[in-house]
């Protein structure tokens, strides 16, 4: 595949059959590959498993200022070109209680979350989930990324 100048590859299927840990195991390979020939040319950007993940948020979608924080972390999903699907839930801090599908994934009533592919969901403040996502390091927030980046080097595992 990387012979004959392939760049993107899509993977699709039913959940559960094994597209995000294929994903995550070529990009572990890629990067092997390319620190065993001491060169930067294929960033961490480059190597994204392009695999759609759920975004959790606020039915707020109209606020786009820096500071709100589901727009932080949609706005870091849209420029580091990683494919989301929606799941807008209540809005107002008053209506906390009523965001049942944040809560039951989350045991947390705070916007946003992302869920992956495996059913990892992975829930911070949103300027270190904005972090997390532009450094490129989302993925290892999967229960499949955790286990690939275990063996990895330390500085190449992104662990804190």
């Amino acid at each position: 595949m990387l012979s004959d100048g392939t760049r993107l590859l899509t993977l699709t299927g039913p959940g559960g059959t094994g597209k995000t840990r294929l994903a995550l195991q070529v990009a572990a390979e890629l990067v092997g590959r390319q620190r065993d020939r001491s060169a930067d040319a294929l960033s961490r950007r480059a190597i994204v498993p392009f695999v759609a993940v759920k975004l959790l948020r606020c039915s707020g979608q109209w606020v786009k200022i820096g500071g709100h924080p589901c727009w932080r972390v949609e706005k870091a999903l849209i420029d580091m070109g990683i494919e989301y699907e929606t799941v807008a839930g209540a809005a107002m801090p008053w209506q906390r209680e009523k965001r049942s599908e944040l809560i039951e994934k989350t045991g947390a009533n705070r916007y946003p979350a992302i869920e992956f592919e495996d059913g990892t969901v992975y829930r911070e403040e949103s300027k270190d989930m904005e972090q997390t996502i532009r450094e490129g390091r989302l993925f290892e927030r999967t229960q499949t990324g955790a286990k690939a980046t275990a063996g990895a080097s330390p500085e190449a595992s992104g662990s804190d």
